[in-house]
């Protein structure tokens, strides 16, 4: 019958039905809005009374929650009005909240219990308390991650050389300390313990606990926002740079630390934006591809102001194939390398092509007086060799020898040619698929440089001068183009615009191969010639060496200046009549005594008049001999080979020592010095090639070239990539350096191993070697290593014993070597001797080959001249043929096409030109393609670019402060 009531009528239960078991009595007949249960309950009187009692149960809740809910809120407001009341007694007091806290939250105070027991007694307060607190610093560090990520501190659009550069974990470091600090706190204590707390930590490992927040810092703030990368995409360059393979990449980048290889490494797709795109517009470049893109750009800025250097080197590695089948095998791959920077202290007036040209054609020839050093440049070349032996002294003598370390600095010499200390940045080019081992493929050298460089949009585009530097053959083969191209082609096509000078590190490897060639000895002769190079490696214990294979260049290197430290150490002790080093610094502590000794050294150790005096009375006593079946054995009583082949090298490697210390110090004057002495001394030692070579830099530097051009070239054929004082190297070794770290630490593999990846990695070279030392800085490592001079002196003490006991530097008349090795010829002598041979010598066919090439300059060119601008010519008949004057509107006229010319026996164009004996064996075996053999470069230690200093093994640099700390309690 429920369903015919009205819903106000239907049953529901009383508020006080959870009383009507204890009611008594009759109750009173409910009103119609009381009515009995609906009667549609369906079941058994048992079920309909279960029902019923679940109704009422959940009616009884419901009362008491409201019960409870309004005891609560009565009992609420009666504790606010206690709490406003006590505040209002703590103010009627003149006491703050802030007061009250401070009271009970302050330890000074010591209410540790009250605190405890009336704040956080409540296991239910305190959750809340920690609880809010974490919220609150989770809502701090987010706030902090959002605020770095819009200031776009980690955040780079352009990755160039100078966002390496000025890259900085210091400075990131300061920067985060400001802006997150809150992070910085809360990952600090976490990785602290309490023993740190104590104070138990030195200075070094906090930077170091400090790196490793920021770093963690770093990896989730990239995850917060994938465009805070900077970091990431630097350690990404870092590890590849450092020769990281791609499945550490991948560990690397899961783990946050670096980004993706692929993403390193990609090469981007064409953009399909719009339909009037550009074809060649690229999206998704990886980091690799847009720092040599910006690194490219940067160089054709340089190349723009027309105030730059060239130099280039062949580049050959083996491309390996897996499977040898027909048709598939290795093949030596050859190509070329480059790299140009800013001239220094340059201006384009100096560098003008049309003063060039005029101080070309009106040059006179080269004399023998241009080669031999005047009287002044004699004693200044005396007074460099002296403080030679002074320096060797000092730094080989022992730490005793230290103490003239400040006096040497004082009393050095210095020329008005030193060059200022500057930091030269060097932009590498990309490589070129070129083959520059031929004449043609030096042609193809040049044009692929003027076209990368983009030099014909350049405003002084063949109106200044180009410098290109290279080894021997390098410059020979494109001294050759331009003298075939001469009076044939004009314009860029005759190369007349360029300015060569002589790679000076691959002029040190002559001279060290020719020092082999003379002071080696022979290897069985043992004691009987005990000043040879042979029996000083056999002393030391070095690997054998063969003559006709010799080793490295380094090794030879090391062999001749260790032999040299120990002979100057030697005659030291001779000329102060001394037993010992030390007892020479006990009796000796002077400058003026270790100066004098030196000068005595130089003069009686590397007088090489003494050497002839001495053959000169053995070969007279030889000549008046009686005929005997070996005269040279039994009647000899006159000179001494050991000892003059003693002195002969004594003053060969001094020079060769000079050279190595002019080249670091960056003078020039000393530099020119000495290559006017191997000038002779190369053909003396058979390295004609650089002999001839030598000739070429001495006439340009004396006559040829104008006094501006030439104190630009002498300010800038080295480099200081360092910017120290002691910092200069020559500039075919900077690129033999780059070279050696593409084929080792940048040396693609598998797909990646192309002439295209080859482009494209190169010119990332000298930044990525920048980023290295960057990060080595900014970690405070370098891998477990560090530079320091080599520990010479087990060895040197063994020379010097084996000196003392065989009396190489102590004269025995008529002791000679006989089948033993002989007495080692006098390059210098010799050298000059072959110079000033009367009847035909090698400069009169140097001479005869400049007058013809001015002879042809001065032609109006066949092809490629501009007649709008012959009227302003010099006198001399020079047309646009040889640039002067040149339209720089017009295109670019460089031949592509082979070299068609062939050569007569004198180096000239066959075609065209009368033949003349004069000179015809020197320049053929100058400009012919068989090449001298000369000392190899296998290793990176081959082209340090301060072979003075090894890697040694040093202190293991990461364990500042111990890492095994104890197992403690939580820091409280």
């Amino acid at each position: 019958m429920s369903h015919f009531l009205r819903p106000s009528e239907r049953y529901t239960p009383s508020e006080s039905s959870d009383t009507e078991s204890n009611s008594e009595g009759p109750q009173p007949i409910p009103s119609l809005s009381y009515t009995l249960p609906p009667l549609s309950i369906k079941g058994t009187a048992k079920e309909k009374a279960e029902i019923r009692h679940r109704k009422a149960q959940r009616k009884r809740s419901e009362t008491l929650a409201i019960r409870r809910a309004q005891k609560e809120a009565d009992e609420k407001a009666q504790h606010l009005a206690r709490i406003e009341k006590a505040f209002q007694a703590i103010t009627d007091c003149g006491v703050t909240f802030g007061d009250l806290s401070d009271f009970i939250f302050n330890p000074d105070n010591k209410q540790n219990a009250r605190r405890a027991a009336q704040t956080l007694g409540c296991p239910e307060a305190r959750d809340e308390v920690q609880q809010r607190a974490i919220d609150y610093a989770c809502q701090q560090v987010h706030s902090e991650a959002r605020s770095i990520t819009r200031q776009r501190l980690l955040q780079k659009i352009t990755i160039d050389s100078n966002a390496v550069s000025q890259f900085d974990l210091r400075d990131i470091t300061s920067q985060l300390s400001t802006s997150s600090a809150v992070m910085i706190r809360l990952l600090t204590a976490f990785s602290s313990s309490s023993k740190h707390y104590r104070g138990e930590m030195s200075e070094a490992r906090k930077e170091k606990k400090l790196t490793i927040v920021v770093a963690s810092m770093l990896q989730c703030l990239g995850e917060h926002s994938h465009a805070n990368n900077d970091f990431k995409r630097m350690l990404g360059l870092y590890f590849y740079a450092v020769g990281t393979g791609r499945q550490p990449f991948t560990i690397l980048n899961h783990l946050g630390i670096t980004e993706s290889y692929s993403n390193l490494t990609a090469k981007g797709v064409p953009s399909m934006k719009s339909a009037t795109s550009s074809p060649t517009l690229l999206v998704g470049i990886g980091t690799l591809h847009k720092l040599s893109a910006t690194a490219r750009d940067e160089a054709r800025e340089v190349a723009q102001t027309g105030l730059y250097v060239t130099v280039y080197d062949n580049i050959n590695f083996m491309s390996h194939t897996p499977e040898q089948i027909i048709g598939r095998s290795d093949t030596q791959q050859n190509g070329t390398c480059t790299t140009i920077w800013p001239l220094h202290d340059a201006n384009n007036d100096d560098m003008a092509l049309s003063k060039f040209h005029e101080s070309f054609l009106t040059a006179r020839g080269l004399n023998i007086f241009d080669i031999l050093h005047t009287t002044e440049e004699a004693a200044r070349f005396r007074e460099f060799l002296i403080f030679d032996i002074i320096r060797i002294i000092v730094r080989f003598g022992g730490e005793s020898f230290r103490r003239f370390e400040k006096d040497l600095k004082k009393h050095q010499p210095v020329s008005a040619s030193k060059i200022d200390v500057h930091q030269t940045k060097v932009y590498p080019l990309p490589s070129f698929n070129i083959n520059e081992s031929t004449i043609n493929g030096n042609a193809e050298v040049n044009t692929a440089i003027i076209q990368e460089l983009q030099l014909e949009e350049s405003p002084h585009w063949r109106k200044t001068v180009r410098i290109i530097a290279g080894d021997q053959l390098s410059v020979a083969r494109m001294r050759s183009v331009r003298f075939i191209r001469a009076g044939k082609e004009g314009g860029a096509a005759s190369l007349d615009d360029i300015v060569f000078i002589p790679g000076l590190f691959h002029v040190k490897i002559a001279d060290m191969h020719g020092m082999f060639t003379i002071h080696w000895g022979k290897a069985n002769t043992g004691t009987r010639n005990p000043g040879c190079l042979a029996f000083h490696n056999t002393v030391l214990y070095r690997q054998p060496i063969t003559p006709t294979s010799l080793p490295p260049f380094r090794t030879c290197r090391d062999l001749i200046f260790v032999s040299l430290y120990a002979r100057i150490l030697h005659c030291l002790l001779l000329v102060s009549r001394t037993t010992s080093l030390e007892d020479y610094i006990t009796t000796f502590t002077s400058w003026e005594s270790l100066y004098a000794h030196a000068a005595l050294i130089y003069d009686q150790y590397a007088n090489t008049a003494t050497v002839q005096e001495l053959r000169w009375k053995r070969q007279q006593q030889q000549s008046m001999s009686t005929i005997v079946s070996d005269p040279s054995e039994a009647t000899c009583t006159e000179g001494d080979m050991v000892y003059e082949n003693g002195i002969l090298f004594l003053r060969d490697a001094l020079l060769s020592r000079e050279f190595t210390d002019a080249i670091k110090a960056g003078d020039m004057d000393r530099v020119v010095l000495v290559l006017k002495v191997w000038a002779l001394s190369f053909r003396g030692n058979g390295r004609t090639k650089y002999a001839y070579e030598m000739l070429h830099l001495i006439h340009n530097l004396t006559v040829v070239w104008p006094k501006g051009l030439r104190n630009i070239i002498l300010k800038n054929c080295l480099v200081n990539t360092t910017g120290k004082e002691d910092g200069f190297s020559e500039a075919d070794l900077l690129q033999e350096h780059g070279i050696g770290w593409i084929k080792g630490a940048y040396q693609a593999r598998g797909s990646n191993g192309s002439w295209s990846w080859l482009e494209m990695i190169s010119p990332c070279i000298q930044t990525l070697r920048q980023l290295v030392n960057v990060m080595k800085l900014a970690l405070g490592t370098d891998n477990g290593s560090k530079h320091a001079p080599p520990d010479l002196s087990k060895d040197i003490k063994a020379l010097m014993s084996s000196l003392d006991e065989h009396r190489v530097y102590r004269l025995q008349k008529g002791r000679i070597l006989g089948s033993d090795g002989g007495p080692a010829p006098d390059a210098v002598t010799y050298g000059l001797q072959q110079l000033t041979d009367t009847n035909h010598n090698p400069l009169d066919d140097y001479n005869s080959a400049f007058k013809r090439l001015q002879a042809r300059h001065a032609m109006v060119p066949v092809v490629g001249g501009d007649k709008t601008s012959q009227g302003d010519a010099p006198a001399t008949g020079v047309s646009d043929g040889v640039g002067v004057g040149a339209n720089t509107s017009s295109p670019l006229r460089v031949s592509t096409g082979p070299i068609t010319g062939s050569f007569d026996e004198e180096g000239q164009d066959s075609e065209g030109e009368e033949s003349e004996e004069e000179g015809q064996n020197e320049l053929l075996e100058v400009l012919g393609e068989d090449s001298e053999g000369t000392l190899k470069l296998l290793s990176m230690e081959d082209v340090a670019l301060d072979m003075d200093v090894v890697e040694v093994i040093g202190d293991d640099f990461d364990d500042v402060d111990s890492d095994n700390d104890e197992d403690e309690s939580e820091v409280v």
